[in-house]
């Protein structure tokens, strides 16, 4: 790398890191769901507890790596996916740079500040972790390292479910460079963990029966342009004109000139991906399947790659416009800080505790006053867990989504909190289950100040402490 590339790497990753400390809060829970404090749970508690390794759910790859941090708190997971998140657009840029595309460091603010990484970045979610191990793979398959990137690539699946559909789009970039040695190494991840799930589980396809994503789901489904019309949530308009204006280059060049095996393997990585996990999602959801429930967040995944295709997007138009490097450089800066206003109009910046946090820390503080056992306590809120400051793998564990007759395991005496997102909408239990029965006595109830919208729209999100009689 030249010493100009170095000068202009570093300037980017300051400037970047520094307007992302700036906006977001580390010390409380920013943009979490309860997804992102359960991997944060598994990740935290699995040296105690070693078989939550090798929950699928949690994602066994992510949480062996996020571990060490996950043991110094909630903010240490955080920290983990914001070095995680740092680390891919150092890799965004050398994916960049291999690919021979000018002003590469951009990609650096292009990928920090694009919507849904920014905010996803200070979580204790997957998605920033898998997008690591792909641009990862993806810069090692462009450098022609192809043994090493099948192999990262291999790990995918136990990054993030989608990582399956990632592997199969490696498998045809591999083919279509006959590189048909590193095609093996495409099951590494696979029977690595299948391997060192049979010592433990005693069957060696346990990755394949404890898979948790059914065909149907309890989520429903949406709009077929759900993802489009979120876009200003997702990548924002300024990275989606960049990305497309490359996509209609490269549709443009292949009508042009038919594509040797090189070109259309970089086509099929980088494209095919990113088009392919959009399309994907957008199905799931339409049709509900998979337990899908509409986040937008999964896009996170793949930002990278969105991110590579925008800047070869911008400098094909600057190709086309000839504009001249200075003016081009310009312009990049301000398209740099109109993707990070984009961000802004999209959540609100800078980021603040999710709102049901105070709704539940008031039902914890409740409990700390009347000096109720936590051990005596059940729940159906994640955040309880935090609040409570308890190991959920020793005493009382987390409603299982799919447990339907939760109430009948409270033993008498007991105490439960339900709340109306995790109870009503992911364990199937309706307040009525427990306020219309003379088994149960509703202790108190708390609302929130102001109502909430979870993205999806208002919801009459509330915590209700029951107790049951003896």
């Amino acid at each position: 790398m030249k010493r100009g590339g170095y000068i202009g790497f570093a300037i980017a990753l300051i400037a970047t890191a520094y307007v992302f400390l700036s906006y977001t809060s580390i010390p409380d829970c920013g943009y979490n769901d309860g997804d992102s404090l359960t991997h944060y749970y598994i990740s935290r508690y699995a040296d105690r507890h070693p078989m939550l390794f090798l929950d699928i759910w949690g994602k066994p790859l992510f949480t062996l790596i996020s571990s060490p941090f996950s043991q110094y708190g909630f903010n240490g997971i955080k920290i983990f996916n914001i070095i995680c998140g740092f680390l891919a657009a150092f890799f965004t840029y050398r994916t960049c740079k291999l690919l021979n595309q000018p002003r590469a460091y951009f990609a650096i603010p292009f990928l920090i500040f694009m919507p849904v990484y920014f905010v996803t970045m200070s979580t204790g979610l997957t998605e920033v972790f898998c997008s690591l191990i792909l641009i990862a793979a993806i810069f090692l398959f462009f450098k022609e390292d192809y043994l090493l990137g099948a192999a990262f690539a291999s790990f995918l699946p136990f990054c993030r479910s989608e990582g399956y559909f990632l592997v199969a789009v490696f498998f045809v970039a591999l083919l279509l460079r006959k590189k048909y040695a590193a095609l093996p190494m495409l099951a590494l991840g696979f029977v690595v963990y299948s391997i060192i799930g049979q010592f433990f589980t005693h069957d060696f396809w346990w990755v394949i029966r404890n898979n948790p994503y059914r065909v149907s789901n309890n989520y429903g489904h949406g709009p077929f342009l759900y993802f489009a019309f979120q876009n200003y949530r997702i990548w924002g308009l300024t990275l989606a004109v960049c990305f497309i204006a490359g996509l209609v280059f490269e549709i443009y060049k292949l009508v042009k000139k038919r594509p040797d095996t090189i070109w259309a393997s970089n086509l099929i990585l980088l494209y095919g991906t990113a088009l392919g996990f959009f399309a994907m999602h957008t199905i799931f959801w339409w049709k509900g399947l998979f337990a899908s429930a509409g986040m937008i967040r999964v896009m996170a995944a793949i930002a990278p790659v969105f991110v590579v295709c925008a800047i070869i997007g911008f400098n094909d138009l600057i190709k086309v416009l000839l504009v001249r490097k200075v003016l081009a450089f310009i312009i990049i800066f301000f398209l740099s800080v109109l993707v990070f206003k984009d961000t802004e109009r999209g959540y609100n910046l800078p980021l603040f505790t999710t709102p049901e946090l105070p709704v539940v820390q008031a039902s914890v503080n409740y409990i700390n006053e009347h000096h109720i056992d936590k051990t005596s306590v059940y729940y159906t809120h994640p955040l309880a867990i935090l609040c409570l400051d308890i190991d959920p793998y020793t005493n009382n564990e987390p409603v299982n989504h799919n447990l339907f007759n939760y109430h009948d395991i409270i033993p008498a005496g007991n105490y439960l909190l339900w709340d109306y997102n995790f109870g009503n909408r992911e364990a199937q239990l309706p307040v009525t289950t427990f306020s219309d029965t003379a088994t149960y006595q509703l202790v108190k109830k708390f609302l929130p100040t102001h109502p909430i919208d979870m993205g999806s729209g208002i919801i009459p999100f509330e915590v209700d402490l029951f107790y049951k009689k003896k």
